[in-house]
């Protein structure tokens, strides 16, 4: 009879030192954070909605940027996103970044 996992067993086995956990768990909290500030303080539907959808793009973007340091096409990628979002200094410094 095969050994059944509990769900800790499962991830622990599937994901070591729980690094992608951790990842997403950032995201996650980032995303509702920038939600709830948009939706019940700020009070604007629209701008909740894209702060749950930039949040995730951006987490996405950031773990591809991770793993290839030198990809030129990723970095501008990004630095467009920080200039949408109105962070034109980080966006200037992520084009001037050398891997």
């Amino acid at each position: 009879m095969a050994a059944v996992l509990t769900p800790r067993g499962w991830v622990t086995r599937h994901d070591p030192g729980l690094v992608a956990f951790r990842k997403a768990l950032r995201v996650t909290v980032a995303a509702c954070v920038g939600f709830f500030v948009c939706q019940y303080v700020i009070g604007l539907s629209t701008l909740a909605t894209y702060a749950v959808f930039g949040t995730i793009a951006f987490g996405v973007l950031s773990e591809a940027l991770a793993r290839a340091p030198a990809d030129r096409a990723l970095r501008a990628s990004r630095a467009a996103l920080l200039e949408q979002v109105g962070l034109s200094q980080a966006a200037d410094f992520e084009r001037k970044a050398q891997p």
